[in-house]
């Protein structure tokens, strides 16, 4: 049951003379806390409200992700699930590696098999996959700059980090499956900031970016990462309707986004 943006996610006034923050956070920081940040970062500038309103981004498990093959292993369930990604777009051959995953691909059992049982074949698929991982994200960022840039938003900047809780005001997971492990981070810190799923904004599970990615011929397609700009202005829009309560702003000043 998703619930309604209106009073009944309760409303705290803030004080003027203190920006009210919202920080999304994604899984690896990828297109969706971007797309957010770079949302509202636009209706600050757009609205006046430097100052009053700020937008953060940050992700999930970006330590593990950066440290992927190197030096720790990630589950099998978590491989596969990038691996059949680039596979379904061509880019675990960029990697040097079509062959190798190729072969997971088509005997998924017999190399989950291997996996568990050897050492040695555990790391290479750790291996192979942390590079092919760096290439998917990098087409991630990539679709997620073409999208902004034709709704003319500048993709935020500074680099994706480790989620950290910073006092913001609002923190929103970008997925309902991050909610608690947000809310836990939060708790361990004193910190009294409220988090609020972008589902909840949204009024529909989120889906995710890796999916979306479509290379082909040397052309990046970008239908699917459209597709997830709308859904996120759509949320955005719903949540600003929410800070600007919060700031104890009437939307009718403002017009609509």
């Amino acid at each position: 049951m998703y619930l309604p943006v209106n009073e009944s996610l309760g409303v705290n006034k803030m004080e003027n003379s203190q920006p009210y923050v919202a920080h999304f956070i994604c899984t690896g920081n990828d297109c969706r806390s971007r797309m957010a940040q770079g949302i509202i970062e636009e209706t600050i500038g757009a609205q006046n409200l430097e100052g009053r309103l700020e937008a953060r981004s940050s992700g999930i498990q970006v330590d593990d992700l950066k440290a992927w093959g190197k030096t720790k292993e990630l589950k099998w369930d978590s491989i596969v699930k990038v691996l059949k990604v680039a596979h379904s777009n061509g880019i675990h051959s960029m990697a040097g590696y079509k062959a190798f995953v190729e072969s997971i691909i088509a005997n998924e059992q017999k190399a989950k098999g291997m996996h568990d049982s050897d050492a040695s074949y555990r790391h290479d698929v750790n291996l192979a996959a942390s590079k092919i991982y760096e290439l998917v994200e990098m087409f991630d960022k990539g679709s997620t700059m073409l999208v902004l840039a034709e709704n003319n938003i500048i993709y935020p900047a500074g680099d994706p980090r480790q989620f950290v809780p910073d006092k913001s005001s609002l923190y929103v997971p970008m997925e309902r499956k991050h909610h608690e492990k947000v809310a836990a981070t939060v708790e361990q810190t004193g910190e009294k900031g409220r988090i609020i799923s972008f589902d909840d904004f949204v009024g529909r599970e989120m889906k995710g970016s890796l999916g979306a990615i479509r290379y082909r011929d040397g052309i990046l397609d970008i239908t699917g990462f459209r597709e997830i700009y709308q859904t996120i202005k759509e949320g955005c829009t719903k949540l600003e309707v929410y800070v600007l309560k919060e700031l104890g702003i009437a939307k009718a000043q403002h017009g609509n986004p």
